[in-house]
């Protein structure tokens, strides 16, 4: 967990440090609005990568012990259950930014139920 930590760290920072350059990368156009959209949206949607790492890395621990349950029910949360009510709540809270941090809330989300999933199956 704590590679997937300091690997994150460095991941989001090197994002946010060159999310201009990698905005640009998907704006051939330079339009001056949607890069604006981009660095934004880019700085907070991948605020979610540590999450994202360790729910990759709990999902691999519970397959790699067998216990397909526990590591099939982080997929789903992540990838369909929680996502989608995530998604339309933050949208009609917070507009657009909502979107973007909706993936974070669902990464967060999961994350605690992977915890709880974990202390019930190692205890």
């Amino acid at each position: 967990m704590v590679s997937v930590l300091f690997l994150s760290a460095i991941i989001y920072a090197g994002l946010v440090i060159f999310s201009d350059p990698v905005a640009l990368l998907f704006n051939r156009d330079r339009d001056p609005v949607l890069q604006e959209i981009a660095v934004k949206g880019i700085k907070l949607y991948f605020m979610a990568v540590p999450f994202t790492g360790c729910n990759i890395v709990l999902s691999s621990y519970f397959a790699s012990m067998e216990k397909s349950g526990p590591a099939q029910m982080i997929s789903l949360l992540r990838g369909m259950v929680l996502i989608i009510p995530v998604v339309y709540t933050m949208a009609s809270l917070w507009k657009l930014s909502g979107v973007w941090l909706s993936f974070l809330v669902t990464e967060m989300l999961t994350l605690a139920a992977g915890f709880v999933l974990l202390k019930k199956n190692v205890i």
